[in-house]
């Protein structure tokens, strides 16, 4: 029919998640809290989304606008428990996820300058040992040394003296 409006809270009308038909009179479960048709909460002994077992039915009032959570499909009683759902439920999951990816990335960070620092130590390490292994094979080739002609032995320093070039000294040999 022509002119004819289609009203939005149609389209936002709560639909019972296990009859899969429109709420007319709603019950909600505790404590998983969550809301279902009142011919569907009847013989319920555990939600049927949580699996938790019921404690209490409470019946919503029939002025009660439910919310009905637009990711998920899960009734609500009001706006704000269907954004406070919505930022547990996903806002904070994609934030503790995103935090996970940080802590797993300054860990392989971390370990990179770790396995950096080993190789930098390992490296003096091995300067260390060729210092101490020099002197070791320089003795070696002095005892290899059978005509004594090798020059590469451990010798001794050599110390020099310093002439005296003051005119004092000129002076004391007279």
């Amino acid at each position: 029919m022509l002119g004819h409006v289609v009203t939005k809270e149609n389209l936002l009308t709560p639909w019972c998640p296990i009859e899969k038909k429109p709420i007319a009179l709603a019950v909600r479960l505790h404590p998983s809290l969550h809301v279902v048709s009142f011919s569907a909460g009847k013989g319920l002994t555990h939600c049927p989304i949580s699996g938790v077992p019921i404690t209490e039915f409470e019946i919503v009032h029939q002025d009660t606008r439910l919310v009905t959570c637009t990711r998920d499909k899960k009734v609500f009683l009001d706006e704000k428990s269907c954004a406070f759902h919505e930022y547990v439920r996903y806002e904070l999951s994609d934030a503790r996820e995103q935090r996970a990816r940080m802590r797993k990335r300054t860990h392989e960070r971390l370990s990179e300058a770790n396995t950096i620092d080993n190789v930098l130590a390992a490296k003096k390490e091995a300067a260390a040992t060729e210092e101490q292994v020099a002197p070791d094979e320089a003795l070696d080739d002095v005892e290899d040394d059978l005509y004594g002609d090798l020059d590469n032995a451990v010798t001794a320093p050599v110390v020099q003296t310093k002439e005296d070039t003051s005119l004092a000294a000129v002076f004391d040999d007279d």
